[in-house]
């Protein structure tokens, strides 16, 4: 039986506290970026607009990184990116269709580890074009 940590009411992040969301920053230790958005997309916005979209789920998704993170156990943004999907009305959205993008994966970790700093060592970064 999984049990979560859930986020205290003062961690809680909330989209109606000033200057939030604030732009994703890059993280201080990165890898080189490869190519994968041969589009040209803004990435990092959209990754943006789907936080400030679905505070509630982004929230579900700091739980659960906070509690692995806590209890010792191995934690990527890849793993709760599926969770989230197998578990949540974010995977689609009814009104646009809004989904949770493989591409956002690392901008929504960028978030995480600017919201919890302590989920840093848990994830590895790359350099990041868009």
């Amino acid at each position: 039986m999984l049990v979560d940590r859930r986020i205290r009411e003062d961690e809680q992040i909330r989209h109606d506290q000033p200057g939030w969301p604030a732009p994703i920053p890059e993280p201080e230790s990165v890898d080189e970026s490869r190519e994968n958005n041969p589009e040209g997309r803004d990435l990092r916005q959209e990754a943006e607009h789907w936080i400030s979209s679905h505070v509630e789920d982004y929230n579900l998704l700091c739980q659960r990184a906070l509690s692995r993170f806590e209890k010792g156990l191995p934690l990527n943004v890849s793993l709760l990116a599926e969770w989230m999907r197998l578990g949540s009305a974010a995977a689609v959205d009814p009104v646009d269709g809004y989904k949770l993008n493989n591409n956002h994966r690392a901008y929504i970790a960028r978030r995480m580890v600017a919201d919890f700093p302590q989920l840093e060592k848990c994830f590895r970064f790359r350099k990041t074009r868009y």
